[in-house]
């Protein structure tokens, strides 16, 4: 199962297919370029995200660092050096990733998507709340405001809140969403049979 935090770089605007057993290829396709000229910010920032997809982490966040150290505005960078950070369990250290990140692109629904996963994981559900909000007003589509929204209604009880932005999540991603589909149809269940 996929993480929440790969879900979110995996869905951002420089989505690459999942990669397969070709990975090898296409690892060694990166390795040779920036074996070749390590400033190929490019190479750097796809080595991160297939090291994001291999679920090595720490390789991945070297790589996202380099390309942010070559191009401080390459906002999907760090992104995925947050992201990197979510997988590690590093909730703080995300969160401070992703306060840069927000300083540099004040507009970056990303950013604050990055944020409300971060205190989401930490257990700060208000703080998740808010920088969820945030992200929605950026952009009324995140599925991701959605989802942190749902989870830490869920984590308080709101079982009609929790569902309600479950399935906003799943319409906006519907790929990701139906990870979610037997969690809110035994909800919903467990609604009817026993109310809130």
């Amino acid at each position: 199962m996929m993480t929440a935090a790969a879900t979110m770089l995996l869905s951002s605007c420089l989505s690459i297919p999942k990669l397969d057993r070709a990975s090898d290829i296409n690892m060694q396709r990166l390795d040779r370029a920036t074996d070749a000229n390590p400033n190929n910010v490019h190479a750097q920032f796809l080595l991160g995200r297939s090291y994001l997809e291999s679920n090595e982490s720490a390789k991945a966040a070297v790589h996202f660092r380099k390309a942010i150290a070559l191009k401080p505005d390459f906002e999907e960078a760090w992104d995925g050096l947050g992201v990197a950070k979510l997988d590690e369990h590093d909730y703080n250290g995300a969160a401070d990733v992703y306060t840069e990140m927000r300083g540099k692109f004040p507009g970056s629904a990303a950013a604050c998507e990055g944020l409300a996963n971060a205190h989401l994981g930490a257990g700060r559900f208000d703080e998740a709340e808010k920088f969820a909000r945030e992200a929605r007003t950026l952009d009324a589509k995140s599925g991701q405001a959605a989802r942190v929204l749902g989870e830490a209604a869920y984590a308080k009880g709101d079982y009609a809140t929790a569902i309600r932005e479950w399935k906003k999540f799943a319409e906006l991603d519907p790929f990701h969403g139906k990870e979610l589909q037997q969690t809110i149809d035994d909800l919903e269940s467990y609604q009817k049979k026993y109310g809130k």
